[in-house]
């Protein structure tokens, strides 16, 4: 199995296939995420629409930026 970390700002998307197990892939997507976090932290209207969970995130950065991850599964035969 091969897992993919997507990433978007809506500029640019940024693939990462270099993960070999699931873990691996989820703990970098928590780590960008809660990098992504503004300094002061998120205003409640934001932080009420941000989320994430097991294979994917969506963080409001206080209307200024939306980034969204997902991790893709894929079978490598």
């Amino acid at each position: 199995m091969k897992f993919i970390l997507i990433h978007t700002d809506g500029y640019s998307i940024d693939c990462d296939d270099s993960y070999k197990t699931i873990d691996e892939a989820r703990q970098e997507m928590n780590r960008q995420y809660n990098e992504n976090i503004p300094i002061g932290g998120l205003v409640p209207e934001w932080e009420d629409m941000s989320f994430i969970n097991d294979d994917d995130a969506t963080l409001y950065t206080n209307g200024e930026e939306v980034h969204i991850w997902r991790i893709y599964h894929e079978k490598i035969s």
